[in-house]
């Protein structure tokens, strides 16, 4: 699932790397705002997630592909995208905007027009 030639395998490996780090910062905003108080959030740091989570969606927007980023083929990218932002959508919603990125939200209908991930889609389950 990763592409053999060096240019394509970089490319993989940068959108992994943010899809990555935009699943990460789901996973901050989501403690934040789930597991303290009302009086015990940290208010600018849910903004500063909505930020990177924001500018996440951005670099991606800016290097979505037409189809699958190693062309018609699907890669590790590809479906980190997938993951990463369904993930995002369902645990923060209040903090994510895919509204933003057109791209990125064709990218993952794509995606989640799949059979296969049809199949294996878990919705979140979020722990109380």
């Amino acid at each position: 699932l990763t592409p053999s030639a060096a240019a394509a395998r970089l490319s993989c490996r940068q959108v992994v790397g943010v899809a990555a780090g935009l699943a990460d910062k789901t996973v901050a905003a989501f403690y934040e705002k789930n597991f303290h108080t009302a009086e015990q959030r940290n208010a600018r740091l849910l903004e500063r997630n909505r930020g990177q989570l924001a500018d996440s969606l951005a670099w991606l927007d800016e290097r979505a592909p037409e189809q699958w980023l190693n062309g018609s083929a699907l890669c590790h990218a590809d479906i980190m995208v997938g993951a990463a932002v369904r993930f995002a959508g369902d645990a923060v919603p209040d903090l994510f905007d895919l509204a933003s990125a057109p791209r990125v939200a064709a990218w993952c209908r794509r995606l989640e027009a799949l059979p296969v991930f049809a199949k294996t889609y878990l919705s979140f389950d979020a722990p109380k």
